[in-house]
């Protein structure tokens, strides 16, 4: 019996952490806690790339309402920020969790107006589909009600994202 028999593989990861445990505010804002010299904030893009993200929203404690929401923008570097992928969640405990996916198809011709405005939560969990421009971002929002169940002595009461993300070259 060979030595490595009973050798096993730790669990593979990937892509890299935008977002651990940030508090979503009442006012949106960019979600990025990360601080990798490797991907600042906007994170910069190469030609062709797409762009997979897990985005977990939690309520750590019980909470009586909550309109939360995470957006991806993407710019041409420039400032000016277009919704790509958006997604809503109402949930009082637990968490949620939800998968953007771009993968850019270059023959796409497409034209989007963007209307939603800064800090107005998107009607509904949904999409653009667009390819990337040079940067991208997470942003979001939180109203909530905490209830007379949580207390400043329960810890944080609020939502809270983490977002990891991997870029994607195109095929």
């Amino acid at each position: 019996m060979s030595v490595y028999a009973n050798a096993t593989m730790a669990p593979l990861t990937d892509g890299k952490s935008y977002s651990v445990n940030v508090p979503l505010t009442s006012n949106e804002a960019d979600l990025s806690n990360s601080s990798s010299p490797w991907y600042p904030d906007p994170v910069p893009l190469s030609f062709q790339q797409a762009l997979v993200a897990t985005v977990l929203l939690s309520a750590p404690t019980p909470l009586a309402s909550n309109a939360s929401y995470v957006v991806l923008q993407t710019d041409m570097g420039d400032g000016v920020w277009v919704d790509v992928a958006w997604a809503i969640w109402t949930g009082t405990s637990g968490n949620a969790v939800f998968l953007f996916s771009v993968m850019g198809n270059p023959a796409l011709t497409l034209a989007v107006q963007q209307t939603r405005a800064a800090g107005t939560a998107p009607g509904s969990t949904g999409q653009n589909n667009i390819a990337l421009g040079a940067r991208f971002r997470f942003v979001g929002k939180a109203t909530i009600n905490a209830g007379s169940s949580s207390s400043p002595s329960a810890g944080f009461s609020g939502v809270q994202a983490t977002i990891k993300f991997k870029l994607l070259g195109l095929t």
